[in-house]
């Protein structure tokens, strides 16, 4: 049985190492970019479809469940078919899609948009790293993906400034045709640029028997997992915030529609200068190292936000610094973590990227399913899952990635 074959050449055109991050760095932020754009648009959405808060909010866990199911295909049908295939059929997804969500009249139109939307926006991050894969080894990737991460912030730090502006200036469905537009720059930007960049097809990625002997055999890597768990909770305690915020800042606190991009972009600045100083730091230190005292370092400031959201005491200051620290933390962990955890698999970058990726959402669905569910208007339930969350990545980076690593 054939397990390898040599990838055709492709048509596309050769592009620079720093173009070719730009374009990796917006296809990562597909995900980010499609429920940023529309947080502050949240209650205004609730309004207008006649819904309750929560429905609103099942918007963006509906996404995140699309969005992990997509990426445990979307991984092997890259293995099989090549990057650029995949890529180019998932925007074309996520442009219909989009513009599916700008013409829903009812929240059950949106909530079915928006899962079909999770599914042209899952190919983007997947793909994303299985070139960053394809082109580096597990070090330089880590220093790769970190860049990628400190540029990508850029798009949590500016969707939600331009979405309350567009909100408040053309109604919460602008947001949605917004994507739409970006999703048909995207198309062009990848069909004339994005060079193929796997070397070996693997012609029975998709059958079945080999796709579950895949997935075991990470499932079988210690440090996959470990790295992998920490990718997952470090993300869970961002989805807090993510799925909570709006209605944290803009209801319980007062602060105006128009000016929650402001906040949000703070506390996304700290994931910015995370990312950052993780891509400096893991070529002298390596990614465990690096990953670890990250994960301390949440687990304190999640704590300091657990006393300020149960006690009131500092108010909507302390708790934004603790979560920009929070996210800071995770800036560092998300992109070292994953260059940790593809290292070992070049061979099934996709689908490697697919298993971590589906994972970060599965844990992201669930924080913001707990979030919905657990919402009495106040900070308590998203400091309190946040904690939740930094305390399982630190238990993860001691049972597995500090043991194996050492």
């Amino acid at each position: 049985m054939r397990t390898a074959e040599s990838a055709p050449d492709t048509a596309a055109p050769a592009v620079s190492g720093r173009q070719l991050a730009f374009i990796l760095t917006a296809l990562t932020a597909m995900g980010a970019m499609s429920t940023d754009l529309y947080l502050p648009a949240l209650p205004a959405i609730a309004d207008d479809l006649a819904t309750s808060a929560a429905n609103a909010q099942l918007t963006i866990g509906l996404f995140f469940a699309g969005f992990a199911v997509m990426q445990l295909v979307c991984g092997p049908l890259a293995d099989r078919y090549g990057r650029r295939p995949v890529l180019i059929g998932g925007l074309v997804i996520f442009l219909l899609t989009s513009a599916a969500c700008a013409l829903a009249s009812t929240i059950e139109i949106l909530l079915l948009a928006r899962f079909g939307q999770a599914f042209g926006a899952a190919c983007g991050p997947v793909i994303a790293r299985a070139i960053v894969r394809d082109l580096y080894e597990p070090r330089d990737a880590g220093r790769v993906l970190g860049t990628i991460a400190t540029a990508m912030a850029l798009a949590p730090l500016v969707a939600p400034v331009l979405g309350g502006w567009l909100t408040v200036a053309f109604g919460w469905r602008s947001n949605f045709v917004l994507l739409t537009l970006i999703g048909v720059a995207l198309i062009a930007v990848v069909i004339a640029t994005v060079p193929e960049t796997q070397r070996v097809r693997q012609p029975d990625a998709l059958n079945p028997r080999i796709m579950a002997a895949n997935f075991a055999s990470l499932l079988r890597q210690p440090t996959f997992v470990g790295f992998s768990l920490c990718v997952g909770f470090a993300s869970g305690s961002l989805f807090a915030w993510i799925s909570s915020s709006s209605f944290v800042v803009i209801d319980y606190f007062g602060v105006p529609a128009q000016h929650f991009g402001l906040i949000f972009g703070i506390v996304i600045l700290g994931f910015a200068l995370g990312a950052f100083a993780g891509s400096r730091l893991t070529g002298r230190f390596g990614p465990a190292r690096v990953v670890g005292v990250a994960t301390h370092a949440a687990l304190v400031a999640a704590l300091v936000m657990l006393a300020a959201g149960w006690t009131g005491w500092g108010g909507l200051g302390l708790i934004v610094a603790a979560m920009a620290v929070c996210f800071a933390a995770a800036g560092v962990t998300i992109p070292q973590a994953t260059a940790g955890a593809l290292g070992p698999f070049p061979l099934i970058a996709g689908t490697a990227s697919a298993a971590l990726g589906c994972w970060q959402m599965v844990v992201a669905f669930l924080v913001n399913g707990a979030s919905s569910l657990a919402f009495d208007g106040t900070p308590r339930p998203m400091v309190t899952i946040a904690l939740l969350c930094t305390a399982g990545g630190l238990l993860a980076y001691h049972g597995l990635v500090r043991r194996r690593s050492s």
